[in-house]
């Protein structure tokens, strides 16, 4: 029943989750109609895996572009997708 369906929670914030989650779903043969996934876009990592950085310098920066959305759109779950999260956006930096 969709009450009992797993839901996996992405984003590219959360390190390489998309990826592995994306690899895991089809190794091993897991419908989409059997998984509920989500992710987010809006924020670009840039900052390599580094844990600490220099003063003032980001580990993301925002980008609500249409580029960026159909970018991030390729990444290795958009097979199982069920919903976009837009992280916070305003009507200024749409």
């Amino acid at each position: 029943s969709k009450s009992t369906m797993p839901w996996l929670d992405c984003a590219r914030s959360y390190g390489l989750s998309e990826q592995f989650v994306g690899e895991y779903l089809r190794s091993n043969d897991i419908a989409p109609s059997d998984v509920y996934v989500s992710s987010k876009w809006g924020y670009t990592y840039v900052a390599d895996w580094k844990v600490e950085l220099n003063a003032g310098a980001p580990h993301e920066v925002k980008d609500h572009s249409v580029e960026n959305f159909f970018k991030t759109s390729k990444r290795n779950i958009s097979t199982h997708w069920r919903i976009r999260q837009s992280l916070p956006s305003t009507l200024c930096n749409i």
